[in-house]
C-alpha cells in the first residue's frame, strides 16, 4: 500500500459530501420563487404550483402560473409541465 492509500477514503467522503450539498443547494434555489425582470420594464413573480391540469400530453401534469406586470398592464402566465406529481 502506498503512502497515499489511506487518504483515498477520506477524499471520497469529502467529494461525496460536496456533491450532496451541491445537489441540495440546487434544489432549494430552483424551488424558491424569485422575481424576474424581463425586457421593457416587465416584472414577473416566480412560477408557483397551482394544482393539476390536463393537456394533450397523456395524463395529468403540474399546473404553474405567475403574475406579470409592467407600467400599463397586468397579466397571468400559466402552463402545464410534463414532469408531474399529479
Amino acid at each position: 500500500m502506498t503512502k497515499y492509500g489511506k487518504m483515498q477514503p477520506v477524499v471520497m467522503r469529502v467529494l461525496t459530501v460536496m456533491l450532496v450539498t451541491s445537489f441540495i443547494m440546487a434544489v432549494v434555489v430552483m424551488a424558491t420563487p424569485v422575481q424576474t425582470a424581463l425586457a421593457g420594464g416587465t416584472s414577473c413573480t416566480g412560477w408557483t404550483w397551482r394544482g393539476c391540469c390536463d393537456s394533450w400530453w397523456p395524463g395529468l401534469q403540474d399546473y404553474y402560473s405567475r403574475e406579470c406586470y409592467n407600467l400599463n398592464n397586468h397579466w397571468t402566465e400559466w402552463g402545464c409541465r410534463v414532469i408531474s406529481g399529479c
